[in-house]
C-alpha cells in the first residue's frame, strides 16, 4: 500500500514538473560555481541555492579551508566547530556526534547526508561513523542546519541536519597522495585520481586507516578496574583497521541531460568489548557498500528535474563471543558458555524525485517525493523480535520562498510521511526574514518535526543464552534427584521491548540575526526554544522467568540451595536468570530546551582570521513517567537526572588562522565543554572538557605538482576522560605529508 501511494505521488510530481519554468541553478545538486560566489551561499536550509543571509535557519558552513585548518583527522572531529554540538568516543574507534545532548552510542536525532544520500542507520539510529567509506580528504564542504528541518529531510531531521558534499560532487577531485602518522602507531593513507574530458569525468580514491585506540591510562590518573575480573584497565581493546575505496563518474549526455554515479565499499576490523560477561573481548568485522545513480535534466524551457536512486548496506559480524560459564559463576565444571553475539545486517534502498519550479521572479518552489525500503536481518530473539524486518517509508514535500518585497522574504513548507512503524505524520515550517540592510537580517522561524522509533526501540529483544544441560547434571548429582528444565537454555540477560511506540515530537521557535558584510566576515545569533514531547527513553523492569515459563518456583528454590553442595555461590546465578532486569523503551519524557547559540568569523586583514562559537543550553524535564504502564515519576529519578545532565549548559570554541603567504598556514583553536554525561557510559561527573588543537602546514608548489607538509597536536588544557571513566584523553601529536598533481 505504501509503495503504491509513493509511486502515484512521484508520478504526479513528475508530470507537474513539465508545466513550470525553472532556473537550473536552483537545483539541489552542487557544482563548483556554488562555492565561487562573491558572497557565501548555502543550499541545505531550503534546497534552494541562496545567499547565506537569506537562509531560513542557522547554518554552519565548513569549507575546504576550514576542514584543513581544523587539524581534524576524522570526520566526526569536524563538528567540534559547531555551536551546540557534542563529540565523543565510547571507545577509541567509536565516535558519536550529538546536538543538544540526549545521546548514547547513537545520536538518533540527527539526519546526516553524503551527496544527498541518507546514512542514518535504521537498525539502531544515528550514524556508524566508522562504517563510512569516505575519508576526510574526500570532503569539499559541510553544511550543518542547527535546528529541526524535517520539512525537507524527513522525520529524523529532529535536532539538526548535516549535509556532506564530497570533492567529486563539487567538481574538485584532485590527483593526490597523502600519509598521516600519529603517536602510538596510529596512521592513515589516502590517494585520489581523476580523468577529465570534455563530456565526462571519472574520479577514484582509496584510503587505509589504523587506530590503536585510547592506549594505557596515564600514571598520574586513577586506573579504573574491570568489574568482571577486578583487574585494572591498563590496555584498552578498542583499535580499528579499515580500508575503503570509491569510484565516481559524471557524463554530460547532452546539453540537457547529465548522468552521474558513485559507488564505494569499506572493510574494517574493530577490537571490541570490555571483557565483562555480556561484552567479552572479540573482533567485530564491518563491511559496508553503497552505489548511487543520479539524473539531472534541464528542458529547453529551463525546467530542471533530478532523479536519484541508491542502495547501501552495512554488515556487522560479531566475532567469537561465547563466554565460558566459569567467568560469571566461578565453576569450570559447568562448561558451555553464554553466546552474546550481536551480528546484524541492514540494507537501504531509496528513490527520490525533485524539481524546482520558479513561477515568477519573486516566488520559488522546490517539490519532491521519495520511497525508501529498509531491511534489517539478525538472529531471531537475539537482537530483534523477528529474524528479518522490513520498514517502508513514503514521503512528499513542498517548500516555497516568496520575496514579498525588497526587505521581506517569507517561507513555508511541509513534509508528509507514511512510516511502517508510526503511520502518517506532517512536518510544517514557517519562516520570515527581514533584511535591515543588504548585509544584515532578522529571522523568525516556527517548525515541527518528528522522529520515528528505530527498529531497536520498536522490536529489540537481546538475549544472552545460558545452556541448561550441564546445570541439570550438577543439580541432579548434588540432590540425587533428576531435574528437567522446561527449556534447553535460559536467558542470562535481556532487552525485551514491547513496541507500540509513538513518534517523538519537537516544536521549535527561533529568533535569529545574521550579519554577512562580505565573504570573510559573518555573525549569526540564534535564540530558540524547543519543546520535545513523547521522547523515547529506556527503563529497566523485572524479568520474571517464572512468568515467562522458563523456570518454576521449585526450580528457583533448588538453585538457591546449592551454595555448599556444588561449590559455588548460586546467588550470582539466581540474580542473573531468576530475578534479573530487562530493558524496555517507552514514550516517557517531555522536555523543554531554551538556548542561545553564537557563531562568527572575521578577517582582521588578508593574513589573519579569527573564528568562534558559543552555546548556552537550559533543559527542563516536564515529565518522566508513563502512569498508564505503571511507570511513575518517583521511581525514575536517577534516569531523570542522567537525561538532564546529558545537556551541557555551556560550550564553545575560539580560534585563529594565520596565512602569511598562500603556501603557509598556522591555526590554533581552544575548545571548552561544561560538565555533562553520555547515556550508557556508566560514569558520572567526568568533569569539564578543555583542549587545544594546533595545526601548521607548508605547501611548496612546482610546475606540475605541490608538496604539502603539516604537523599538529591536540593538547589537553587539564586532565579529562572522554565519555567513560576508562577512556582517558591523552595529548596527541600527528604529522602529514602529501602531494597534489
Amino acid at each position: 500500500m505504501i509503495f503504491n501511494r509513493a509511486t502515484v505521488l512521484l508520478g504526479c510530481l513528475f508530470t507537474l514538473s513539465s508545466s513550470f519554468s525553472v532556473n537550473a541553478d536552483d537545483s539541489a545538486y552542487f557544482d563548483e560555481r556554488t562555492y565561487l560566489s562573491d558572497l557565501p551561499v548555502v543550499i541545505s536550509a531550503s534546497r534552494l541555492e541562496q545567499p547565506e543571509l537569506e537562509a531560513p535557519g542557522a547554518v554552519t558552513v565548513l569549507d575546504r579551508d576550514d576542514i584543513i585548518s581544523s587539524g581534524a583527522r576524522t570526520i566526526p572531529e569536524l563538528f567540534y566547530q559547531v555551536p551546540g554540538f557534542q563529540v565523543g568516543r565510547f571507545t577509541g574507534s567509536e565516535y558519536v556526534v550529538a546536538s543538544h545532548g540526549f545521546s548514547d552510542h547513537y545520536s538518533r536525532r540527527l539526519q546526516v547526508l553524503v551527496d544527498g544520500r541518507s546514512i542514518y542507520t535504521p537498525a539502531f539510529g544515528g550514524i556508524v561513523w566508522e562504517s563510512l567509506p569516505i575519508h576526510i580528504n574526500d570532503i569539499e564542504r559541510v553544511e550543518i542546519i542547527r535546528g529541526p528541518n524535517a520539512t525537507l529531510y524527513g522525520s529524523n531531521a529532529f535536532n539538526a541536519v548535516i549535509n556532506i558534499t564530497t570533492r567529486f560532487a563539487a567538481g574538485t577531485t584532485p590527483q593526490s597522495i597523502s600519509y598521516t602518522h600519529e603517536d602510538r602507531d596510529n596512521y592513515s593513507g589516502h590517494a585520489s585520481a581523476s580523468i577529465v574530458e570534455s563530456r565526462y569525468e571519472i574520479g577514484m580514491n582509496a584510503n587505509y586507516r589504523e587506530n590503536s585506540g585510547f592506549g594505557k591510562i596515564p600514571s598520574d590518573q586513577t586506573t579504573p578496574t574491570n568489574p568482571n575480573t577486578g583487574q585494572p584497565y591498563d590496555e584498552m581493546q578498542d583499535s580499528i583497521r579499515s580500508r575503503a575505496a570509491n569510484i565516481m563518474w559524471r557524463y554530460q549526455a547532452s546539453t540537457q541531460l547529465e548522468i552521474s554515479s558513485d559507488m564505494g565499499l569499506l572493510d574494517a576490523v574493530r577490537d571490541f568489548g570490555d571483557g565483562v560477561i555480556d561484552d567479552p573481548y572479540r573482533d567485530m568485522n564491518i563491511d559496508s557498500d553503497y552505489y548511487r545513480v543520479r539524473f539531472d535534466y534541464t528542458s529547453d524551457h529551463g525546467n530542471h528535474l533530478s532523479l536519484q536512486a541508491f542502495h547501501s548496506a552495512v554488515d556487522l559480524q560479531d566475532g567469537d563471543a561465547v563466554v565460558p560459564l566459569s567467568v560469571p559463576f566461578d565453576n569450570p565444571a559447568l562448561g558451555g558458555g553464554v553466546d552474546v553475539s550481536t551480528s546484524f545486517k541492514e540494507v537501504r534502498q531509496e528513490i527520490e524525485l525533485q524539481f524546482t519550479p520558479e513561477l515568477d521572479s519573486n516566488l520559488r518552489l522546490v517539490m519532491g517525493g521519495s520511497y525508501r525500503k529498509d531491511t534489517i536481518e539478525g538472529e531471531q530473539g537475539r537482537i530483534f523480535r523477528d529474524d528479518k524486518s522490513t520498514l517502508n517509508l513514503g514521503r512528499i514535500f513542498i517548500n516555497s520562498e516568496w520575496h514579498a518585497s525588497q526587505d521581506w522574504i517569507l517561507g513555508a513548507g511541509v513534509m508528509a510521511e507514511d512510516h511502517e512503524h508510526s503511520g502518517s505524520s506532517y512536518s510544517p515550517k514557517l519562516s520570515a526574514i527581514y533584511k535591515v540592510t543588504p548585509h544584515q537580517a532578522f529571522r523568525v522561524i516556527a517548525s515541527r518535526a518528528y522522529r520515528t522509533p528505530t527498529a531497536w526501540e520498536e522490536e529489540g529483544i537481546l538475549r544472552f543464552y545460558l545452556p541448561v544441560q550441564p546445570l541439570e547434571q550438577l543439580i541432579s548429582q548434588a540432590t540425587g534427584m533428576p531435574i528437567d528444565f522446561p527449556a534447553d537454555r535460559l536467558d542470562y540477560q535481556a532487552y525485551q521491548t514491547e513496541g507500540n511506540l509513538e513518534n517523538e515530537e519537537i516544536t521549535s521557535f527561533e529568533l535569529g540575526y545574521k550579519f554577512v558584510p562580505n565573504e570573510n566576515t559573518k555573525l549569526d545569533i540564534r535564540l530558540f526554544r524547543e519543546d520535545i514531547d513523547d521522547m523515547i527513553a529506556i527503563y529497566s523492569r523485572p524479568f520474571d522467568l517464572v512468568a515467562q515459563g522458563l523456570l518454576n518456583n521449585n526450580q528457583i528454590q533448588t538453585i538457591e540451595g546449592l551454595n555448599n553442595t556444588i561449590g559455588f555461590d548460586s546467588s550470582a546465578l539466581t540474580n542473573a536468570i531468576g530475578s534479573g532486569n530487562a530493558y524496555n523503551f517507552r514514550n516517557l519524557v517531555d522536555i523543554d530546551i531554551n538556548g542561545l547559540e553564537l557563531e562568527g568569523e572575521h578577517a582582521i586583514n588578508d593574513s589573519f582570521q579569527i573564528l568562534g562559537g558559543f552555546a548556552w543550553l537550559d533543559s527542563q524535564i516536564e515529565r518522566y513517567a508513563d502512569p498508564a504502564n505503571g511507570i511513575v515519576e518517583d521511581n525514575m529519578e536517577n534516569n531523570r537526572k542522567t537525561l538532564n545532565n546529558s545537556v551541557p549548559e555551556y560550550s564553545g570554541f575560539i580560534g585563529g588562522r594565520f596565512t602569511p603567504t598562500n603556501n603557509h598556514l598556522l591555526a590554533l583553536t581552544f575548545y571548552h565543554f561544561d560538565e555533562y554525561e553520555w547515556h550508557g557510559a556508566g560514569d558520572d561527573d567526568l568533569g569539564e572538557t578543555q583542549f587545544f588543537r594546533l595545526y601548521a602546514q607548508a605547501t611548496h608548489e612546482y610546475t606540475h605538482y605541490a608538496w604539502k607538509m603539516g604537523v599538529g597536536a591536540v593538547i589537553r588544557a587539564e586532565p579529562f576522560r572522554d565519555i567513560d571513566n576508562k577512556n582517558a584523553f591523552q595529548n596527541h601529536l600527528f604529522s602529514t605529508v602529501g602531494v597534489d598533481f
